[in-house]
């Protein structure tokens, strides 16, 4: 006996009543300074409420349309923004449309795909817009040192942070995402010690840097600079926490051996001045 199908709710309907809308939707571009510009769109939704954009969003990724409509979704009541485009120029003109319109965006996720995205110059440019981001997946992409500078000047409420197969990320890169200083080596070979103004990523409690350029020295610069760390994605990890281990423990062994050495002298003077006075 053939099943009735469950009737959709008001809400389902009206979705896909307004996702169907969208292809008739005039373009009319944000006015920015009294400058008109073309690559940006003032959208219908933008005053609907969070959840019922979030059900747009997950409506039209489940359809495969999110690429497609996505500049009507960047809204100001937007918390989490999916990339899934393959074209760095749309990317390019996504991350500007969301800067302005959702400089609140707390996740900023790029789907995960073998294509490699040449988008360091977009995430440098408009990245630092997002100073309240807590998630940032950007694995396989042209990702580099600079970028992560970026995050550690602009970043200091992120949580997780992917750049999996980045293959310009590097031990510099980690320092200035979480580290504090560095030495500058200059041409005439001296060494200064120098603050700067980044490394402001500690509350960082997901990092993955698998397939990076990131060595040994970036592992302990992370295990050392990220208090709240719980997962860290390397090859090297177990070998470098092994290592940390060991010199911990010799170095437990020399300050035991030095006090109990500075404890001996210090009982055979007592002992020496106790002799004297009998």
């Amino acid at each position: 006996m053939p099943q009735a199908k469950s009737a959709k709710s008001l809400l389902e309907l009206s979705i896909a009543y307004v996702v169907q809308s969208m292809d008739q939707w005039s373009w009319k571009p944000i006015e920015l300074l009294d400058m008109s510009d073309s690559d940006l769109v003032s959208s219908p939704l933008h005053q609907l409420p969070l959840r019922v954009m979030e059900e747009i969003v997950h409506y039209l990724h489940m359809n495969q349309l999110l690429s497609k409509h996505l500049k009507w979704v960047i809204t100001s009541e937007l918390n989490e923004l999916l990339l899934i485009s393959r074209d760095e120029k749309e990317i390019h003109v996504q991350l500007k449309h969301a800067s302005i319109q959702c400089p609140l965006l707390k996740k900023l996720k790029f789907e995960k795909t073998w294509k490699f995205l040449d988008i360091e110059t977009s995430i440098v440019q408009f990245l630092p817009k997002f100073q309240q981001l807590e998630v940032l997946e950007i694995a396989n992409t042209s990702v580099r040192d600079n970028s992560l500078e970026v995050f550690g000047t602009y970043f200091k409420h992120l949580r997780e942070l992917d750049v999996r197969y980045c293959l310009g990320v590097t031990d510099n890169g980690i320092q200035r995402l979480c580290g504090s200083a560095h030495h500058l080596e200059e041409e005439s070979r001296r060494k200064d010690y120098i603050w700067w103004d980044y490394g402001k990523c500690k509350g960082i409690q997901i990092l993955r840097v698998k397939g990076t350029n990131v060595t040994k020295k970036g592992i302990r610069i992370a295990l050392q600079n990220l208090p709240s760390l719980k997962v860290l994605s390397h090859k090297l990890v177990v070998e470098v926490l092994s290592n940390i281990h060991q010199l911990a423990l010799e170095s437990s062994v020399v300050e035991s051996t030095r006090q109990s050495t500075r404890y001996s002298s210090r009982i055979r003077l007592l002992l020496g001045k106790r002799v004297g006075i009998g």
